[in-house]
């Protein structure tokens, strides 16, 4: 049967403004609870003015406890909101009135101490949180072992087959609190204890599952040769919740046949893992002549809202069960792309004007007398002439609209001038492939996110979080389910996204469906 074909607007079903959305879940049907991993306080320290900035997480998990707070005991008066926070150095309580309107508290006071945040639950103080990682330097430092040279890793590096593939992905699949990670691997393969992979042909390729801590392989299945005739497959991995409950491994394998532009050819497989063997869920080829065109990314995430996730490559929509959803109209090989409810060629989508609702979005040109040239927004059309960097969007200063990631740098757009303002530019660092850095997000701290970047010498990882004061309080990104699984893939990489509207006109984000993993040691 053939695939029903939709237009983009009816095919995207993310939120790109401050509407309601359809979804299949109902009070009397909510979505499934997708077990997700346990998470710490991630509280950091960072020197900031003549002080300290402290910022810690909003667990998922609290943003559904009852709304009742407030004791005597621990200075806290009731209010709208579930749960607030005290914070402590060298032991000593450090606010007069529990935190409630952020995550985050300057420290202006004398002396020294390691810093701790409690939660106050119904008037009750939870236990301290780990103590807090110290940026002294304004950044965390992460060497980067080397044998013969330095190993700069924010370069894109082919694994064989198509440019761009990256075939590796890590996230805890069994859910024991520690990661697996899943990789692609061939004759000569060689893991942590020597152990190497023995194969007949170069194109014998494995699904490999190797333990994150040890570095030794679990367990592997050998990948189909259905694409083997059209020569070194390439492709990416990613994670997607298909029964809206466990996380599966979600695999792709391309070929490119014929001329340098030649047509893809596509083959999809997704994986269960339970800490011992590793299943195959199911395998989809795409079928010539669907329409279907693959781009250098795919994206995991619920786009009918109904507590399972689908996986879409570029112009089509893979169903959580393995059939081809939809094909969108129109949209041919665009490389990379974004889910949301607009359309735009190469550029970029994010809420970086507060004077109109909605995404507004971008592309790449420079020539101002194109008709795509210019910032759009979802609902008003065009509202500049000139445009702002189109790499990524971060959540970076104190409000709830975006700024902009570029190289290694931060940029708030002003719609008024029409130009950008750098608010964040690191020294010592460098970004690589398509002025990107190796990773960005919500790493630690509280919803804004974090830039990991490449020291200029290739020895080490410096990670820098923003120190700007918010009066915006929203659970930790890592625990929203849209924007998690947006780690888990590679490819030529956007921005990553929640799967809800966070922008200027958000007053309430909605209660995630999760609940978390087995507790293991060192979490709180």
């Amino acid at each position: 049967m053939r695939p029903r074909r939709l237009g983009v607007t009816a095919a995207a079903a993310l939120l790109a403004g401050p509407v309601d959305a359809p979804s299949h879940a109902t009070e009397q049907h909510p979505p499934p609870r997708r077990i997700v991993e346990r998470l710490d306080r991630g509280l950091v320290a960072v020197p900031s003015g003549k002080g300290t900035f402290l910022s810690w997480r909003l667990l998922g998990t609290e943003y559904a406890l009852p709304q009742v707070l407030g004791s005597a005991r621990t200075g806290g008066t009731p209010t709208g909101d579930a749960i607030a926070f005290n914070v402590y150095k060298g032991g000593r309580r450090l606010n007069r009135a529990p935190v409630i309107r952020s995550t985050t508290y300057q420290d202006d006071s004398r002396g020294t101490g390691t810093y701790a945040v409690r939660a106050v639950v119904n008037g009750h103080e939870r236990k301290p949180s780990s103590a807090a990682l110290d940026f002294a330097k304004g950044y965390a430092e992460i060497p980067l072992a080397a044998v013969d040279a330095p190993a700069a890793i924010s370069g894109s590096t082919a694994i064989g087959g198509y440019r761009n593939d990256d075939n590796v992905t890590v996230y805890d699949l069994d859910g024991d609190g520690r990661a697996e990670v899943l990789v692609h691997t061939a004759d000569g393969t060689t893991f942590a204890d020597g152990a190497k992979v023995t194969a007949d042909s170069p194109a014998n390729q494995f699904i490999s599952v190797i333990d994150g801590e040890t570095g030794l392989e679990c367990t592997r299945q050998p990948v189909p040769d259905d694409l083997v005739a059209g020569g070194p497959s390439g492709g990416h991995f990613g994670i997607a919740y298909l029964d809206g409950v466990h996380p599966s491994l979600v695999t792709k394998l391309v070929t490119r046949v014929g001329a340098k532009r030649g047509a893809f050819r596509i083959l999809f497989q997704t994986w269960d893992f339970n800490g011992t063997d590793l299943r195959r869920r199911w395998k989809y080829v795409v079928p010539a002549g669907s329409g279907a065109t693959s781009f250098h990314q795919i994206r995991t995430v619920d786009v009918d809202q109904d507590g399972k996730d689908e996986i879409a490559d570029g112009n089509y929509v893979e169903g959580g069960d393995g059939t081809l959803r939809y094909v969108v109209d129109g949209a041919g090989h665009g490389d990379r792309f974004d889910i949301a409810d607009l359309d735009v060629g190469r550029g970029s989508a994010a809420d970086i004007d507060p004077g109109h609702p909605g995404y507004e979005y971008w592309t790449s040109t420079a020539d101002v007398t194109r008709p795509g040239a210019g910032v759009f927004n979802v609902r008003d059309g065009k509202i500049s002439t000139t445009t702002p960097s189109v790499n990524f969007r971060i959540w970076w200063d104190g409000d709830k609209g975006a700024e902009l990631l570029d190289y290694t740098h931060v940029d708030k757009w002003d719609p008024k001038t029409e130009t950008s303002t750098r608010l964040f530019d690191p020294a010592g660092v460098v970004s690589g492939a398509r002025n990107a850095t190796p990773f960005y997000g919500d790493l630690l701290g509280d919803w804004r996110e974090e830039i990991l970047a490449e020291t200029g010498d290739h020895t080490a990882l410096r990670l820098y979080t923003t120190t700007e004061p918010t009066k915006t309080r929203i659970y930790t990104l890592a625990q929203n389910p849209g924007y998690r699984l947006g780690w888990t893939v590679r490819g030529y990489l956007q921005s990553t996204y929640t799967d809800y509207y966070l922008g200027t006109e958000t007053r309430r984000v909605p209660k995630p469906a999760i609940t978390t993993a087995a507790r293991t040691e060192g979490t709180s």
